[in-house]
């Protein structure tokens, strides 16, 4: 997956984005709409999920839980 250390996507519109495997760490997602996201073995340490719509978003096997 993609390097996106850091990245910020902050009031983005991402539904259905596919990060699977993607290196987010520490990337900031606040506001964003992340309906039916593909997190899928990614690594979320440190990635910020304040006020992001996760409708339907998958998160399995991942390193890290996201942060609210």
């Amino acid at each position: 997956g993609a390097n996106l250390k850091d990245a910020r996507f902050d009031g983005a519109d991402l539904q259905q984005a596919n990060f699977s495997s993607c290196n987010l760490y520490a990337a900031d997602f606040s506001g964003s709409n992340l309906s039916r996201a593909n997190f899928s073995g990614a690594n979320l340490r440190n990635a910020v999920f304040t006020g992001a719509e996760l409708d339907g978003a998958v998160f399995d096997h991942g390193p890290e839980r996201p942060n609210r």
